[in-house]
């Protein structure tokens, strides 16, 4: 049995056409005599994936290189010589499904769990100027691309703010985040709070006109403060990272890893945190509440509002100002049960946003996992009746 393919002597780049023989005792022959005589047993063959060419060793360190399979496998198996471990894997059914399987589920365990575990552990590890860094970077680019200039008065600024201090955890509890009230009109964004790693807290124009109670308000901030006490959005980024870089190990696709990085910001952005993370934060928010003196029944009340408003909007968008349009309610005497300084508080209409980004900010829902909005309503009236 005799195959052809290429010699390399090792000492040169240079190729030869050549002819290999083995015999019935076992031994090699070269035709032409490149290489003396010598037992197959000596040489190092390599295993068989797919067409790819093989290579026998020589113990001289010459190389041939062929792409007959066959006659080097039926030499293999006369010799009764090994046909090496990733052959026999890729050759057995049962080896690549169980493979298969084993990746599937490895990948999707990694995605879920593994990549979330790890980023808990980073996010905590990571300095807090990292965390500064990202903060204001996000903040900037979400200036330039959604948000404009608040048009909340003044004074409402300053008294939010001002409880919004005394919301915040004990000084030393608070190691190096400084924590920061920011407003803006979010336009497309709509009502929505979000909290950056460095501490910064933003409120949209909008969520404030939604409430009808400081104390919503309040309950909202607390929740976003717990993100910030969890570092939630810093856990999002490197989970994030972390899955675009499995994504590159699984396809090889580097553009499709860094869309998930170019979308930074609009993950930190969206309300759409994993489900593990927003229920810690409603945690965070119930145990504070009650320290603070905030009825459960504010942060329930102000969650079902904004849920009608979300669906509220997709039946107004037709309309100049439909992000947020409501009625504030009143008591059976008719009179407003609103607190004084939010009544008339009204989102600014500005239509000339109503087309820009709106690609973007259909790409916030594409990581959604809230708790069910009922769940978590439920969640805290129970503690009411408790």
């Amino acid at each position: 049995m005799s195959i052809h393919g290429q010699y390399y002597d090792g000492q040169t780049a240079v190729s030869h056409a050549i002819q290999i023989e083995l015999d019935n005792q076992g031994m090699l022959h070269a035709y032409p005599d490149v290489m003396p005589p010598m037992a197959i047993t000596t040489v190092k063959i390599s295993s068989r994936i797919g067409n790819i060419p093989r290579t026998l060793t020589f113990p001289s360190g010459a190389v041939f290189e062929t792409d007959d399979h066959d006659t080097l496998d039926r030499w293999l198996t006369h010799h009764q010589l090994k046909k090496g471990v990733l052959h026999k894997l890729e050759s057995s059914m049962q080896y690549v499904m169980g493979a298969v399987i084993f990746m599937a589920l490895f990948v999707a365990w990694t995605a879920f769990y593994g990549i979330p575990m790890l980023s808990s552990v980073a996010a905590n590890a990571l300095p807090a100027q990292l965390s500064i860094a990202i903060g204001d970077g996000v903040l900037e680019t979400m200036d330039e691309r959604f948000f404009s200039a608040t048009a909340l008065d003044e004074q409402l600024q300053q008294k939010l703010t001002a409880q919004f201090m005394q919301l915040l955890p004990d000084p030393e509890n608070k190691g190096d985040i400084k924590y920061t009230l920011e407003f803006r009109k979010g336009g497309l964004i709509g009502a929505n709070a979000f909290a950056l790693p460095n501490g910064t807290v933003v409120l949209t124009d909008e969520l404030v006109a939604l409430a009808d109670h400081h104390e919503e308000i309040y309950s909202v901030l607390l929740h976003e403060v717990g993100h910030v006490e969890h570092r939630h959005s810093l856990r999002q980024v490197i989970s994030h990272s972390g899955l675009a870089i499995l994504t590159v190990l699984i396809t090889g696709d580097i553009n499709s890893a860094g869309a998930l990085v170019l979308a930074m910001p609009n993950i930190l952005m969206s309300s759409a945190y994993s489900r593990d993370i927003e229920w810690e934060a409603d945690t965070y928010a119930l145990e504070h509440m009650a320290a603070k003196g905030i009825p459960f029944s504010r942060f329930a009340d102000f969650m079902e509002k904004l849920e009608a408003n979300v669906f509220g909007d997709e039946a107004e968008q037709s309309k100049d100002c439909s992000d947020i349009m409501f009625d504030k309610p009143s008591n059976e005497d008719g009179n407003s049960t609103v607190d004084q300084d939010l009544d008339g508080v009204q989102p600014a209409c500005d239509s000339a946003d109503k087309d820009e980004d709106v690609i973007d900010i259909g790409f916030f829902d594409y990581i959604s996992s809230h708790p069910p909005t009922e769940e978590r309503i439920a969640r805290f009236r129970d503690f009411v009746t408790d």
